[in-house]
């Protein structure tokens, strides 16, 4: 098996016992299923439009139901905005929990780990987007309040053991250097977005990009990234950071 497929593998079994639909009554399975298309469709036009500018008739026409059988599952935005945002973080953190917590030496579950989720940041671009710059929007309930730290926390106790083995940089909080290595992953994500939208654009008007780049720009250039692509920029990132954090947080400092 390549590398790559130990990903994609890895990400399928991470978010395996997220579903367990089968298990369920018809009408049950059914209704959870519309419920997964209305947060998927939201998910969609919260990345496109913004909070603010987007409408639960937006996510009706979207998710192609009418209004009545949107409102019968959500009667707010708000409140579908935090599934939203609550299902889009809850796969981050079963990666982590299915890849950190899984077998192999620190080396392997962290770069399997960056993997992964990069798979994920690059399949399901809307996601993080909404994550890093619209969650705030949320005034009666952030679920990102909750989840991050538990990601955060995952992410730590690995670390945490590595450095009671005196291999890892142990004047550091854990707590920091997981935090650093999602801002690395999520930076590398964003810089190779950008990058592929001002080569575009720059063609397109044979010059040196001036203007800013639109929200709905970026978001279309994160959803056409072919599957070759993203499976080299991937292993190009985890190289990437994976060599600059392990690298960078070995041994003592002087």
């Amino acid at each position: 098996m390549g590398y790559y497929e130990k990903v994609l593998t890895a990400a399928t079994q991470a978010l395996a016992p997220r579903s367990g639909l089968e298990r369920l009554p018809r009408r049950e399975r059914e209704r959870l299923t519309r419920r997964q298309d209305i947060i998927d469709a939201g998910r969609h036009v919260f990345a496109v439009k913004g909070y603010h500018a987007a409408t639960l008739d937006d996510v009706a026409v979207a998710a192609e139901l009418g209004k009545a059988t949107l409102y019968s599952y959500f009667n707010g935005k708000e409140l579908l905005f935090e599934s939203v945002v609550e299902d889009s973080f809850a796969t981050m953190k079963a990666i982590g929990e299915h890849v950190l917590r899984g077998p192999g030496t620190f080396e392997e579950r962290i770069r399997l780990f960056i993997a992964t989720e990069l798979d994920y940041f690059f399949r399901n671009p809307s996601s993080l987007k909404l994550m890093m710059s619209e969650a705030h929007q949320l005034r009666r309930r952030n679920p990102m309040l909750h989840l991050m730290p538990q990601l955060l926390y995952i992410i730590s106790d690995s670390i945490a053991a590595e450095q009671a083995n005196g291999t890892m940089l142990a004047e550091a909080n854990p707590l920091d250097l997981a935090t650093m290595l999602i801002n690395m992953m999520y930076g590398q994500f964003m810089a190779r977005i950008y990058r592929a939208v001002h080569a575009q654009i720059a063609t397109e008007q044979h010059s040196r990009l001036e203007q800013p780049v639109s929200t709905e720009r970026l978001v279309e250039a994160s959803h056409n990234v072919s599957p070759e692509t993203i499976e080299a920029e991937v292993l190009a990132i985890t190289n990437l950071v994976f060599t600059v954090f392990v690298g960078g947080t070995r041994g003592r400092s002087s």
